[in-house]
């Protein structure tokens, strides 16, 4: 007699479905592992080299060429201040803001003569995607480290992002405190 058992044939059959299940969530697994690497890890890179940004700016940050106050605007999701970032001597008007969940920064360069700063010539890009909701992204301080919003009074600067790493809710959060070494008490 020639031939397979029942018995062989049902072990075959054992066999090759353990085979392809595993290989089958290997698939999965890698898959979920390549959307943590992409979403997460990028989130989470592009959150730490902006408030590296942040701060090297917010440390240097100085009046206007036009004369204006180094902070222009100060809420809780956007702030305008400004600063040589480029060290070409004409001090950009540079500012952070939320839209879309997204954290963009916006710069514009002054021209002309007499100076001006455009808001059509404004560059503006996104810095950090999947912030969390919901968020104050900026605090301010005065002297005394009592929160204020009275734009004269600030003397400390905190920025802090909640960014998504997954599509489960899961997130990473640091934040920094920047004092502008240029503001000078009266």
């Amino acid at each position: 007699m020639k031939g397979f058992t029942i018995l062989e044939i049902i072990l075959s059959l054992v066999i090759m479905t353990f085979i392809t299940m595993t290989l089958f969530l290997l698939t999965i697994n890698l898959g979920n592992f390549n959307t943590y690497f992409t979403f997460g890890l990028g989130s989470y890179r592009d959150a730490q080299l902006t408030l590296t940004e942040i701060k090297k700016e917010l440390a240097s940050a100085q009046n206007s060429n036009l004369g204006g106050y180094f902070l222009e605007e100060a809420t809780s999701t956007k702030i305008t201040f400004y600063s040589d970032i480029d060290q070409d001597g004409l001090i950009e008007k540079i500012s952070y803001f939320v839209e879309n969940n997204q954290l963009k920064k916006s710069i514009i360069t002054p021209t002309g003569n007499p100076l001006i700063y455009d808001p059509n010539q404004a560059k503006t890009r996104i810095v950090v995607n999947n912030l969390a909701s919901t968020q104050d992204i900026f605090s301010y301080f005065d002297k005394n480290y009592a929160t204020t919003s009275d734009i004269s009074k600030i003397r400390l600067v905190k920025v802090d992002l909640k960014v998504k790493t997954d599509f489960r809710g899961n997130f990473f959060e640091n934040y920094i405190i920047v004092a502008p070494r240029n503001v000078k008490d009266k």
